[in-house]
């Protein structure tokens, strides 16, 4: 994790897992991994995770350059400018900044996770599209628009051949609120896509939810 770019109220323990203390505000944190090609996996693991009204809880996906995790003090995906794709984990929804709701309201996708769960992340930027994991188990895909860190124009393709460093990335980016602990792991990247998207009526989630309207302020 980036830790000097990331909420200042979150703590950091080996550069790979993160302690969030605060019941009241969302804490934000983006990875130092910067992924511009190819398939990029990584994984989540909740190790704990407090019981808490706030039913979004934890947001996980990816982000590009530019988002300023120390200043943003509202959940990453929550009315965002910069391009991101997010899972909120604590409602089973998708939300991206081309989200129809303007990033306020998610999109139906899976069922919630909750402590002891890991939320798996696979960026295919070949494909330009995103999927995530339940312990393993793939949950469908979830976006096919990842497309924005693409270049555009031949010239600018040119100067990317030159130099690579202009090239923007996408970084792993987490939202928290409540009492938890979280591990950023790196396993290798599932070979196939799952099924498709689960039903949310067969759901059984391993936390309680409270569910609520509007709780990424």
């Amino acid at each position: 994790w980036d830790a000097a770019n990331s909420s200042p109220l979150l703590r950091f323990e080996k550069g790979v897992t993160i302690v969030s203390t605060s019941d009241s505000k969302w804490q934000n944190a983006i990875g130092s991994q910067q992924f511009t090609k190819g398939r990029h996996y990584f994984e989540i693991l909740i190790v704990k995770q407090k019981r808490i009204d706030n039913s979004w809880k934890l947001n996980v996906g990816v982000v590009r350059d530019g988002f300023d995790a120390k200043k943003h003090t509202v959940a990453f995906g929550y009315k965002m400018t910069v391009p991101c794709w997010c899972l909120i984990t604590g409602r089973g929804e998708i939300l991206s900044h081309r989200s129809p709701s303007n990033g306020q309201k998610g999109s139906a996708y899976c069922y919630p996770f909750g402590e002891g769960d890991s939320v798996g992340v696979l960026v295919d930027l070949w494909a330009k599209k995103i999927e995530f994991f339940k312990n393993g188990v793939s949950m469908g895909v979830a976006f096919n628009d990842v497309d924005e860190v693409r270049w555009r124009t031949a010239l600018v393709s040119f100067v990317q051949q030159l130099i690579p460093l202009l090239q923007p990335s996408l970084r792993p980016a987490l939202s928290v609120i409540g009492e938890a602990v979280l591990a950023l792991r790196f396993p290798r990247a599932p070979k196939q896509t799952g099924p498709p998207t689960p039903s949310r009526s067969t759901t059984v989630t391993k936390l309680a939810v409270h569910v609520e309207p509007d709780t990424g302020q």
